[in-house]
């Protein structure tokens, strides 16, 4: 029986370090800059030939869920909640409890495209 897609022992990995894409086709590169495999780049989806398979590879959007990710798991993304905050407050006020001191702050940093 065949375990399912999510069982260790069944996943395989190619030693992919670069790919290389033109107008037209892609290259998968080893460590050495070998071509390990190629095929056509058409409608920004990469075909290319891997152990016996064709697969196709293309960008996901942002929005999308995905088991995979190459560079670790994204954080997620926090977002100061006004309202929460002030429920949250008041929640302490009104037990009588002493509010902290406030000790965030927030800085705007540039990052070059």
């Amino acid at each position: 029986m065949h375990p399912g897609p999510r069982d260790v022992r069944w996943r395989q990995f190619i030693q992919l370090r670069a790919i290389r894409r033109d107008s037209a086709s892609v290259a998968f590169l080893n460590r050495e800059g070998r071509v390990i495999s190629s095929g056509p780049f058409r409608d920004g989806v990469m075909s290319v030939r891997v152990r016996g398979g064709t697969y196709d590879f293309a960008r996901l959007p942002d929005t999308a869920y995905t088991d995979f990710y190459p560079r670790g798991r994204p954080r997620a993304t926090y977002t100061y909640a006004q309202a929460a905050m002030e429920f949250h407050l008041e929640g302490l006020r009104a037990h009588g409890e002493v509010l902290p001191e406030s000790n965030s702050y927030a800085t705007i940093v540039g990052v070059a495209a």
